[in-house]
């Protein structure tokens, strides 16, 4: 079973796989070796018929979703629909307690959070990860000196995480040890296995409200 076959264009990647594909298909061909290829992709680009020829394979496709996806573009304070239809204005209600969130991303966050829901917001560089989680960390500690979040929050399942991150045998990164205290997190390639398996097993079991990762997750 292949996943994300899609990679096989990959520029750095891709030969790999191409290469492994190509001698299973050998071994099949020429010493009647009995190997189902299943391959899988939610990104194929338009030439999938290409592939599917050089694979000698069957193509199925579907659009079933077990949970609907809503999209929206965000444009200043504004929210639109894919028609560029104005949903609505983003709320500030608690824009003071969030003074660097120029593009209002912790303002939607706190929403979602206060909704008691999670999120995971994908950022394009470690530094925005590690910036945004702070940011939102630092507007939840100053809306629990308010009581705003202490209905929302989990105290225990936050103290619990905080202690397993602090026992780690390979250490825990301190910025993200100080956001781990305020239900949010980072997650890219510059942390540990052990950081980033407590961080995902951490958004498993609702620790962690906010997860603000790059695409390695």
């Amino acid at each position: 079973m292949v996943d994300e076959i899609h990679l096989i264009s990959d520029s750095s990647r891709g030969y790999i796989l191409e290469l492994l594909l190509t001698k299973i298909l050998y071994m099949c061909q020429n010493f009647n070796h009995k190997i189902q290829l299943i391959t899988m992709s939610a990104t194929l680009p338009s030439n999938v018929e290409l592939l599917k020829n050089w694979l000698n394979a069957e193509f199925f496709t579907t659009d079933f979703r077990p949970i609907e996806l809503k999209e929206m573009i965000k444009i200043g304070k504004n929210l639109f629909d894919k028609q560029l239809q104005l949903l609505r204005v983003i709320d500030e209600k608690y824009k003071d307690f969030f003074p660097n969130d120029a593009d209002e991303v912790c303002g939607l966050a706190i929403e979602t959070i206060l909704e008691n829901c999670q999120l995971i917001v994908f950022c394009p560089s470690k530094e925005w990860c590690e910036q945004l989680s702070t940011n939102l960390a630092r507007g939840i500690h100053a809306m629990m000196k308010k009581n705003i979040l202490e209905d929302v929050l989990d105290k225990k399942k936050i103290d619990s995480l905080v202690e397993q991150a602090k026992c780690l045998a390979s250490g825990v990164d301190q910025i993200l040890l100080k956001c781990f205290g305020y239900s949010c997190a980072f997650h890219h390639a510059g942390l540990t296995t052990d950081e980033r398996d407590l961080i995902e097993m951490g958004f498993k079991d609702g620790s962690l409200r906010a997860l603000f990762a790059t695409s390695t997750l």
